[in-house]
């Protein structure tokens, strides 16, 4: 994009989505146009980065969050509700298929 525009510019415009999904390949068919092909797997391919993200980030504070001293417990869980608690100072699940079996709740 930068090469194409002439500048640093990192947004994706709706004048360049155009351009991108032609020099990247994505054509039009009878039922769906190239640029809109490159916007579904650009937003696809945004979510996994969200969630590695996201997945690293809970790692990384798992690991961080303080280890009980000698002879202390590390604190438990406080139920909020059937699906949620709070640990560590995180809302989290119970179940980690919640989301799937109750979508919208």
């Amino acid at each position: 994009m930068h090469y194409a525009t002439g500048r640093r510019d990192d947004r994706l415009t709706f004048d360049n989505q155009r351009k991108l999904a032609e020099a990247l390949g994505y054509s039009d068919d009878t039922n769906e146009l190239g640029v809109e092909k490159l916007m579904r797997d650009a937003f696809i391919a945004l979510l996994e980065i969200a969630r590695a993200s996201d997945a690293l980030i809970d790692k990384c504070a798992i690991e961080d969050a303080p280890k009980p001293l000698i002879g202390r417990r590390a604190p438990k869980p406080q139920p909020l509700d059937a699906a949620f608690k709070i640990w560590n100072g995180r809302v989290t699940v119970n179940d980690k298929e919640v989301f799937a079996a109750a979508p919208l709740t």
